[in-house]
């Protein structure tokens, strides 16, 4: 029997670009294991610039072949500044700006559909089921968002289905979903809130401080 030979597979992802480009680090990325689609949102590391637009770009990698990626395509988003990115429906990858809106792009075509959502930034988003994603807010607003198929057009609609809040005085800085529990976590400065997808009720759970020095959930995950 013929032995499968070891990768490493760090040297694939350097392969793939990801860490190559000059001026642009990797922001977050998604996966898709119905498609073999990896997406990974690149920003510009240029911390003095005073105009933003232009400074992020999507990037679509086929995964069919793991341990093995390629690189299939960029997309440049000039009009905002994406803050974040998750599959909804079955091949719609939903980002997250920083103008309040949710840009709608596909891995098979050029096609680009902008959804106006909030009034403030949104800067974060997780994905609640195979049709719906939750963000979260500048202003503490969380919302769940659907994706509506709209026959006989590329793109369905995203529709707002829930909102909630963890508190005008609160930014959602990171959020998580799991579609098992029903459950929506946010993180924020020193708490994170625990939502019920269902009914809205919220449990509080506060973060000790370290030397009087505020402790900020950047990442979070359901296990």
């Amino acid at each position: 029997m013929k032995k499968e030979p070891e990768y490493n597979l760090e040297s694939f992802v350097e392969r793939s670009n990801i860490y190559k480009e000059d001026g642009f680090i990797v922001n977050a990325f998604t996966v898709n294991k119905e498609i073999g689609k990896l997406v990974v949102l690149r920003r510009h590391d240029k911390k003095n610039a005073t105009e933003t637009k232009g400074l992020c770009k999507i990037e679509f990698y086929s995964t069919i072949d793991m341990p093995k990626m390629f690189f299939e395509k960029s997309v440049v988003i000039q009009e905002t500044l994406v803050e974040g990115i998750s599959w909804i429906g079955t091949t719609a990858l939903a980002c997250v700006c920083l103008d309040g809106s949710v840009i709608t792009l596909s891995p098979f075509s050029t096609t680009k559909k902008r959804h106006q959502i909030s009034a403030t930034p949104f800067w974060c988003v997780a994905r609640l089921s195979a049709n719906e994603i939750v963000a979260g807010t500048d202003s503490g607003n969380v919302f769940l968002l659907k994706y509506v198929e709209n026959q006989g057009n590329e793109f369905g609609d995203i529709i707002v289905g829930k909102q909630f809040s963890v508190g005008t005085d609160q930014r959602s800085l990171a959020i998580s979903a799991s579609e098992k529990l029903g459950l929506v976590a946010v993180g924020c400065l020193d708490k994170v809130y625990i939502i019920n997808s269902v009914d809205g009720k919220s449990v509080t759970i506060q973060m000790q401080r370290e030397h009087r020095r505020a402790t900020i959930a950047w990442s979070l995950i359901f296990l």
